[in-house]
Formats: C-alpha cells, structure tokens, sequence
C-alpha cells in the first residue's frame, strides 16, 4: 500500500524495458488498478521523506514472465505513475535490436521512415 505523498516530496517513476537489469532491488511490489487495467509490477527502488523512486519493468520480470511490446499496458502504467503513484518526473528507457545484424553495429542510430504499430490503439493520457 503506497501512503499518501507528503508535502515537498518528490516523486520519480521509471520505466524500464528488457535492456535494464536491477538485481539488487528486491522488497514488496505496488498493484495499482487504473482505468487501463491492473499494474502488478511497480517496485520502489527509494524511499525517504525528500525523494520516492519507483520503478516498472515494462516487460515484467523473468519471474513474471515476459510480456511482449504490443501487450505492454502502457496506459494504465503510466496512468498508475501520473495519478496514483503522483510522479513528479517519468523516465522511460528503451533499447532496441536488430534482425539484421550486418547492417547496425551496437552503438549506431537508426531513425526508421516506417514501422508496424501493433498497439493499435495509441491514445493519449486525457
């Protein structure tokens, strides 16, 4: 159960894909129903009267499973840190790969002119 957000506390949420590893962070995990559907996996990372941290891993741990892109409930998690979580800042991380392999090396940017959307359903947060 999250407690009510202090005054002057900040509040940061981080979203994290399948390329961010936190071994370390272990404690007991925040469910937030939303809107958009149920958060299972938001973990705080810190807690101090000054500053709470939290943390979701997009693609739910390898002890939940793994939750491919287009099932992600991006919604409702950024729901979950904007309404309930009361996030001051929201940082979103992700990382991408390759099917070919022999056109990028690590480290070099693409910027695509086309893509497949299976989400399907990319609304906004109002």
């Amino acid at each position: 159960m999250l407690p009510p957000k202090p005054e002057g506390q900040r509040r940061l949420g981080i979203l994290g894909g399948s390329g961010v590893n936190l071994p370390h962070a272990e404690g007991d995990k925040i469910t937030v129903e939303t809107p958009y559907g149920t958060v299972t996996n938001i973990l705080p990372l810190h807690r101090e009267d000054d500053l709470c941290v939290f943390f979701v891993a997009r693609h739910h741990s390898s002890s939940e499973g793994y939750t491919p892109p287009h099932e992600v409930p991006y919604r409702a998690i950024m729901w979950a840190m904007a309404h309930e979580l009361l996030c001051d800042k929201i940082i979103a991380l992700a990382s991408v790969g390759s099917i070919r392999p022999d056109l990028f090396k690590i480290g070099d940017i693409a910027i695509p002119t086309d893509f497949i959307d299976f989400a399907y359903q990319r609304g906004t947060m109002t």
